[in-house]
């Protein structure tokens, strides 16, 4: 299981690695629009090499991914305990966007978030935990506020049209 693991990780690592490449591809045509009328040869010379070369990458990426997603075995179980174990710090955004839209100073805010996402983690404690035993949060944000705040249903709403417009 392992093997299979790091063999996987291998594969997607290198499939980011080459959508780097086909990304600058892309660059280099983007670059060539403005001479699309002229039809000169430093047009055409990028584009023999940068088209046929960023359909084979692709072709070899999207190949690499479909072996990986073959195998993949999604287990919420165990989503929902890595999910803890981060101490719950992915609800730092939506805590620090709740801050200011209470009035609390940007780099303020992003300041006492950090420290309460450090603090759950080396605590052992959830942010929510955290979030509410802090003055300074609970001054600007009532109870309801951070039960929507520290919602992961709220987080998860939009699930379902982004794997739409995946498809």
């Amino acid at each position: 299981m392992r093997n299979f693991i790091q063999t996987n990780l291998l594969w997607m690592l290198l499939v980011c690695s080459l959508a780097r490449v086909i990304r600058a591809y892309a660059f280099a045509a983007f670059e060539n629009i403005p001479l699309w009328h002229e039809r000169d040869l430093t047009n055409s010379a990028s584009e023999r090499i940068i088209i046929p070369e960023s359909f084979t990458l692709l072709h070899y990426c999207l190949t690499q991914m479909n072996k990986v997603l073959a195998g993949l075995v999604v287990r919420p179980d165990q989503m929902e305990k890595n999910l803890k174990l981060s101490g719950e710090t992915f609800f730092s955004q939506a805590l620090l966007l709740a801050l200011i839209n209470k009035g609390m100073n940007r780099s303020r805010a992003y300041r006492l978030v950090q420290n309460l996402a450090f603090t759950a983690v080396a605590t052992g404690s959830g942010l929510p935990e955290v979030a509410h035993q802090s003055p300074a949060v609970i001054r600007r944000l009532t109870p309801e506020e951070l039960a929507q705040v520290f919602n992961l249903k709220k987080l998860l709403q939009n699930i379902d049209q982004v794997y739409k417009r995946m498809l």
